[in-house]
């Protein structure tokens, strides 16, 4: 199995990498193939909030206006590395931050723990799979491993690609693993739970993944024989689509064998 993926350039998994393929097979075979899109403003108000929030987490003494300077230079700095993005929405994003970072701060303000580290990386084995899988959490702490999502609305359950996330780094530091979902008005900090059947999930998608790798050494031929992309789906970025254009001729909808 191991070989299949390094045909394929993969020397190791990640948990976006079983996520992507889960969600949008086409996608992430394209992406595995070495073609980028850019991330968009939601994506960089999220990496934004979760530098902020790792540094009030280890000094709760400093204040909201400093992390939401801190979040809102990582945000441009993350706009600055696309081209194309909508410029209504980055604005409507980047004028969310201080709420979030009220909210945010006031949650981590309130463990009453400091971490043992931010933004750190794992590795670890899943089944019987020689690829590893490397991945970075954002807080650990002695007994749980912590995860920031910034999201639109309070939620109430975990989503199965976060908990598959967080299973993965609950699994290579042996810690509880906890979803804490950032609104701009509240957090909810959920355990995952039944972890081994989350890891069987992964497990079984890594070899879904590594059969249709097996079908050529050509990943793009992989994908244009073995899946149809969805290109209405909102994760397609305009440099994506017009890559998926080409290759599976959505055009005129014939695919040549």
């Amino acid at each position: 199995m191991n070989e299949v993926f390094e045909k394929h350039g993969i020397s190791y998994l990640s948990p976006s990498t079983i996520n992507g393929w889960i969600y949008s097979p086409s996608l992430q075979l394209l992406r595995i193939a070495g073609y980028k899109d850019h991330a968009g403003p939601s994506a960089w108000r999220g990496t934004a909030i979760d530098r902020a929030i790792g540094e009030v987490a280890f000094n709760k003494k400093l204040s909201d206006e400093h992390l939401t300077k801190i979040a809102e230079t990582v945000f441009e700095e993350q706009k600055s590395y696309s081209d194309e993005f909508d410029e209504v929405k980055a604005d409507k994003e980047k004028t969310a931050i201080p709420k979030y970072i009220k909210s945010g701060a006031e949650f981590y303000r309130s463990i009453d723990e400091e971490p043992q580290a931010k933004q750190g990386k794992i590795t670890t084995r899943i089944g019987n799979f020689k690829t590893p899988f490397i991945g970075y959490f954002d807080l650990l702490y002695e007994n749980e491993v912590r995860d920031t999502k910034t999201v639109g609305r309070t939620v109430s359950r975990l989503t199965q690609a976060h908990c598959r996330q967080a299973s993965i780094y609950a699994h290579a530091l042996e810690r509880d693993a906890f979803i804490d979902n950032v609104t701009t008005k509240d957090v909810t900090s959920l355990q995952v739970t039944n972890i081994a059947h989350w890891l069987r999930q992964v497990e079984h998608a890594t070899l879904t993944l590594n059969n249709v790798l097996s079908f050529s050494d050509d990943t793009i031929e992989c994908a244009r024989m073995l899946t149809y992309p969805n290109v209405d789906d909102w994760i397609w970025s305009h440099e994506m689509k017009k890559v998926a254009t080409e290759i599976w001729r959505l055009d005129d909808g014939i695919i040549e064998s």
